[in-house]
């Protein structure tokens, strides 16, 4: 599958660059959305075709469309 970044998730993710070991963590997550666009650990979202990924202290949310992951948007969670 081809991923791609809008940029509003590219600027979002910016913010979090003084935190490598979570922009690696990131990055893998969004590798192995490739072989799995629909882990155990996302949650639908919204409309049909929107997730949710928590990983670390991150949201990762994207949208799969046909043979395409769309990858919109990255916060963290201050708990």
């Amino acid at each position: 599958m081809k991923i791609e970044w809008t940029p509003e998730a590219q600027q979002s993710m910016r913010r979090y660059m003084l935190d490598q070991q979570g922009m690696r963590a990131i990055a893998m997550a969004v590798q192995n959305l490739a072989d799995d666009p629909t882990p155990a650990q996302a949650f639908p979202w919204g409309k049909a075709g929107d997730y949710r990924l928590r990983v670390g202290p991150y949201r990762l949310m994207y949208r799969l469309q046909a043979d395409q992951i769309i990858i919109g948007h990255v916060s963290r969670i201050t708990a």
